[in-house]
């Protein structure tokens, strides 16, 4: 299970030269829940005390609900499933596998075969591949999409 941390931006630290070491500037408070958080993970770990740190960027997370890009994305699906008479869930995973070309992430599973994300994890960017990959199979196929 992965718990994400937000950090504020980090700096080099000024005491350092030529190499040197990075500082998280964390906010009040912060540390000391973290702290506990990994004196739990440890306590309840079956790895015992080894844990992953992934860095990255910051994710803006896919929105959804009315009006949002996941109710767009699946109103558009649907659309096209009325249109073409395919499966949803089949045209879905159809759509995500073409937008990997355009940088929809995805995992690669035992037989070498990519497997696009779920939604749920996807950035508003992501999001925005797979809309790009929707609207261009639609007219592709000459089916005008309707914002609903």
């Amino acid at each position: 299970m992965i718990n994400p941390i937000t950090l504020p931006a980090i700096e080099r630290d000024p005491s350092e030269t030529g190499g040197g070491r990075i500082v998280f500037r964390l906010p009040s408070g912060l540390l000391r829940d973290l702290t506990w958080h990994i004196v739990k993970l440890v306590e309840t770990s079956k790895h015992g005390p080894w844990f992953r740190l992934v860095i990255g960027p910051v994710r803006r997370i896919r929105t959804t609900g009315e009006g949002s890009q996941n109710h767009r994305i699946n109103g558009f699906i649907q659309q096209l499933c009325m249109f073409t008479g395919m499966d949803f869930d089949v045209l879905k995973f159809w759509l995500k596998k073409k937008a990997i070309r355009r940088g929809y992430p995805f995992d690669t599973d035992p037989d070498g075969d990519t497997v696009p994300w779920s939604e749920a994890g996807i950035s508003v960017e992501e999001a925005g591949f797979l809309n790009d990959e929707i609207e261009q199979y639609a007219a592709e196929i000459g089916c005008v999409l309707k914002e609903e």
